[in-house]
């Protein structure tokens, strides 16, 4: 599920609880976000190819 979703009054954040494993993307929101400091930050951060996971996204 994208962390943005289409709404009738405009794009709206969707909810970490409708997440599939939200715990995880809670863990990694507290432990990111004091260096990258917005949620929008992290999540982009999660969705770039990540050299230790053999270049996919955290977010696979």
């Amino acid at each position: 599920m994208p962390d943005i979703v289409p709404g009738a009054g405009g794009p709206a954040s969707s909810r970490i609880h409708g997440m599939r494993k939200p715990h995880y993307l809670a863990k990694m929101l507290e432990m990111a976000g004091p260096v990258l400091r917005t949620e929008g930050e992290v999540m982009k951060w999660a969705r770039r190819e990540n050299a230790y996971l053999g270049g996919r996204p955290l977010s696979n």
